[in-house]
């Protein structure tokens, strides 16, 4: 199967609650514009024999920010532990513990899709931006910062599945549970 030449498009983006047994079944979160996680970790360096004998980066995940039309109300009571009273409003506590959640998304590619899973993010409160209408209608955004930090029990940071003709089934039921390694067989 060839390699992509350029990648485009954001897409088909959930998030699963972590729990104390795993993950939560993936929740649709809608209105995705942008994604953008850089690399978190610095680069050690040990030097002998006047040159850089050993070097070794620290792996500490991704940090970055989320873009989105509009946070799902789902999301802020799940993950940033928003309340919701019986009139339908929602309320921010100061004490209120942000919940770890596994974020799936899909990125298009010029020959086959890629799906991805960052296996525990931590999302920050979310910005509040408004805009007044000055003759046509400009959408204003949400903007998340969030950290996707190696998983505990085992290091994981994340997956990134290829559309083949081997994975099909794995493929197609990305979004039912969290994907998780699959040992090869032998």
């Amino acid at each position: 199967m060839p390699d992509n030449k350029v990648k485009f498009g954001l897409k088909n983006a959930h998030y699963a609650k972590v729990t104390d047994t795993g993950y939560g079944a993936p929740v649709a979160f809608p209105g995705q514009v942008s994604l953008t996680l850089k690399p978190k970790g610095e680069r050690g360096e040990f030097y002998a024999d006047d040159v850089a004998y050993f070097t070794k980066d620290a792996n500490q995940g991704y940090e970055g920010e989320m873009t989105i039309a509009d946070i799902p109300v789902s999301f802020l009571k799940d993950c940033l532990g928003f309340t919701e009273d019986d009139n339908g409003a929602l309320f921010e506590h100061a004490d209120a513990a942000q919940t770890q959640f596994a974020l799936l998304f899909e990125v298009q590619g010029d020959q086959q899709p890629r799906r991805f899973v960052f296996y525990e993010c931590l999302a920050a409160r979310p910005n509040v931006d408004a805009n007044t209408v000055k003759g046509a209608i400009e959408p204003t955004t949400d903007t998340l910062s969030f950290v996707a930090s190696p998983r505990q029990a085992d290091g994981m940071v994340k997956a990134v599945l290829v559309k083949s003709e081997l994975n099909e089934a794995a493929y197609t039921g990305f979004y039912t549970t969290v994907y998780e390694f699959a040992a090869p067989v032998g």
